[in-house]
């Protein structure tokens, strides 16, 4: 009898045990509390058909690059703060994330401010002559994954977003100078597919130097598959461009710059009225009550304590947008803003569990359904290292450490040393159960 015909048949085959922790599904994004940007968020994704999380979080980032240089938010205590807002949308290609962006931005790209992928000096460059600018990547992947993001420079990339999120100082150090540029503001977007997505949210230094904790992240459910051919509506189009002209009236005002030479910032004070405050503190007193242990939040309270800063941003935003010279931010808009930022951080605690799983159990996963869907179930480790789907397995030390996490859990099995496979006797070979 042939070695192959001892393969244990498929339906007799043990579960295997999941290697990540259970996935749950993206939450409805909150399109009531997008205030006046509701309008052409629901316009852009019925003509894009992409998801509206995506539509959302593209408004809000040109809505922030549009008034943060106007004026600075009051939070709790007191302080004023930039009402810049730092984004991250994970969708996989085929999302239409670009697609969208572009719809609401109406050729934003064209002008100096906004910069796509660059690097630290690439980004202080332009913060030097634009004193409010847009870091808008809509493949944000070659950014994270490049020269910005390599080990020796991550943290001073990460240091330079936070500084900027504060409205703090940033420095370039050359050799023989110093420059220090003072009242800058930036909003980042990063587009970014998911593989490349779980390599941000799983680094550590990400989450403990403060990045991630300042960021607005979703991953809303796909809708490829999902979407049908249909004419777009003319009332739609109308919608998308009166946002379109907001966003370049607000971009076309003169910046509150007293300087013209050194060009740093100097906004207005925007506080909020009685009745936002007494409920932006009811809102902190839950939020807090939330991190205790065993709590809701307990596992992501980096990201609650900011939750109530997050909401100040996001109300200044929308009252901004509405009105440039508004004198203060009103009850109706700091509901927005705290629904909006509860949302953001029931987002992060989804994510980051997911995310906080050991990367080599990540790449195992990515193995394992890869190999479920291979039309064979018996294959051999060159398989792995000729034709996997990440260039990291085609490594022999990383497949044979994968392989050994799958089989560990039951997801494969070593076959009989002589196994025939692909017409040829195998020293080592493994079936998919």
């Amino acid at each position: 009898m042939p070695a192959s015909s001892n393969v244990i048949p498929l339906h007799a085959a043990p579960a295997g045990r999941p290697l990540l922790p259970a996935a749950s599904h993206a939450a409805t994004y909150s399109t009531k509390y997008l205030g006046p940007l509701q309008p052409a968020v629901m316009a852009a994704q019925r003509i894009s058909q992409a998801p509206v999380a995506i539509a959302a979080q593209s408004a809000l980032a040109l809505a922030s690059l549009a008034v943060q240089g106007f004026a600075n938010v009051e939070t709790l205590g007191g302080s004023f703060r930039p009402v810049s807002l730092d984004l991250v949308t994970i969708a996989k290609s085929g999302e239409r994330k670009s697609t969208v962006n572009n719809l609401l931005a109406g050729g934003l790209d064209e002008i100096e401010r906004v910069c796509g992928e660059p690097t630290t000096d690439g980004l202080f460059r332009v913060l030097k002559s634009n004193p409010s600018a847009g870091l808008l990547s809509d493949e944000a992947g070659s950014f994270l994954g490049g020269y910005a993001m390599k080990a020796a420079n991550a943290q001073r990339t990460y240091g330079t977003f936070n500084s900027l999120w504060d409205g703090k100082q940033i420095k370039l150090a050359r050799q023989k100078e110093t420059t220090t540029l003072r009242g800058r503001r930036l909003t980042v977007h990063l587009m970014v597919q998911p593989s490349a997505a779980a390599r941000l949210l799983s680094d550590p230094m990400a989450e403990s130097i403060g990045f991630l904790p300042r960021c607005l992240i979703v991953e809303p459910e796909s809708l490829i598959g999902k979407r049908t051919a249909k004419a777009v509506n003319p009332k739609d189009s109308e919608t998308v461009g009166f946002f379109q002209m907001r966003l370049r009236a607000l971009l076309d005002m003169p910046l509150p710059i007293p300087d013209p030479e050194a060009l740093d910032l100097d906004p207005r004070k925007l506080p909020l009225s009685d009745d936002a405050r007494e409920y932006l503190a009811k809102f902190d007193d839950l939020i807090e009550r939330k991190q205790a242990s065993g709590e809701e939040f307990e596992v992501v309270q980096a990201f609650a304590s900011k939750t109530a800063e997050q909401a100040c941003r996001i109300a200044g935003v929308l009252t901004l947008w509405r009105d440039e010279n508004a004198h203060e931010v009103d009850l109706d808009d700091m509901k927005a803003g705290c629904g909006l930022a509860l949302y953001y951080l029931r987002e992060a605690r989804r994510l980051m569990g997911v995310a906080g799983a050991d990367a080599d159990m990540q790449l195992a996963e990515e193995l394992r359904v890869w190999l479920q869907a291979r039309p064979s179930k018996q294959f051999v480790t060159g398989d792995v290292l000729q034709y996997s789907p990440r260039r990291v397995m085609h490594k022999k030390a990383m497949a044979s450490k994968l392989l050994a996490i799958l089989e560990e859990h039951g997801w494969i099995r070593r076959l009989p040393e002589g196994t025939m496979i692909d017409g040829a006797p195998r020293k080592t070979g493994w079936q998919v159960l």
